[in-house]
């Protein structure tokens, strides 16, 4: 629960943001991207099928549904019905254990935003990385995700996000 909490705390002061009057010139992000794969570092059979799959979207049955739309006046908008608890923890043996809870809800928000020459996408003074290669857009988190030893009581190890979005 603490790493949804803290996922939409980031979201909201990402997504709050004084205005700007200038139009955004990466013409490349403007335009509706929908979340395609969620992505932490390696392959995982959550849902115990027999395949491993990198893109975690394919492991659980959450409802996923968040979409980014960037305008070109520089306007951020950001739908989202993806809320989820996964919870991982690492035993001895170096197997990993999912916990996931799927949770209703919608949290939608708006902003402005800038992009640089370097790529970073500055949202509320929040600066993200992201790159873009035709209509899919890929950001990441290093060290995002938290991994917990089998009581849940100890981070053990963090694991980097990957997001993929599909224009």
């Amino acid at each position: 629960m603490k790493k949804i909490l803290l996922f939409i705390c980031v979201s909201l002061v990402v997504l709050t943001s004084c205005s700007s009057d200038d139009e955004v010139n990466d013409l490349s992000i403007h335009g509706s991207w929908k979340l395609s794969s969620y992505i932490i570092e390696r392959p995982f059979d959550i849902n115990k099928d027999g395949v491993e799959n990198l893109n975690l979207l394919n492991e659980i049955d959450c409802i996923v549904n968040e979409t980014l739309i960037f305008e070109k006046d520089g306007t951020f908008i950001s739908d989202d019905s993806f809320h989820h608890e996964i919870n991982i923890s690492k035993h001895e043996e170096g197997v990993y254990v999912f916990d996931i809870e799927c949770s209703d809800g919608y949290i939608s928000t708006s902003s402005t935003y800038e992009v640089n020459n370097n790529g970073i996408i500055t949202i509320n003074n929040v600066e993200f990385t992201h790159s873009i290669s035709g209509n899919k857009m890929t950001r990441n988190f290093p060290n995002f995700i938290e991994v917990y030893n089998e009581d849940f009581t100890e981070v053990i190890e963090y694991k980097d996000l990957t997001l993929v979005y599909v224009k």
